[in-house]
């Protein structure tokens, strides 16, 4: 039996990539429609601002919980539609 992970594709490597400055994209929207700094939902969050940079920009694979915190902080939830 073979138990090695399967590689990821170009392909799914993208929409992974793809995905996460979407969901970043809305997150900074959001807080610029709220009028909130970044430094100031940082620390409403208990995040270093400069990893709230790397989620807004896509850069940083966001864990639920920490994606929480941070849509929690904006008065929102998650959902999937």
């Amino acid at each position: 039996m073979n138990n090695e992970k399967p590689l990821r594709t170009a392909e799914e490597n993208a929409r992974r990539v793809e995905e996460r400055r979407r969901i970043g994209a809305l997150l900074k929207a959001e807080r610029e429609k709220q009028g909130i700094g970044l430094r100031e939902l940082a620390e409403k969050c208990g995040i270093d601002h400069s990893h709230l940079v790397r989620i807004e920009s896509g850069r940083y694979n966001i864990t639920i919980d920490i994606l929480s915190l941070v849509a929690g902080a904006l008065g929102k939830r998650i959902n999937i539609d």
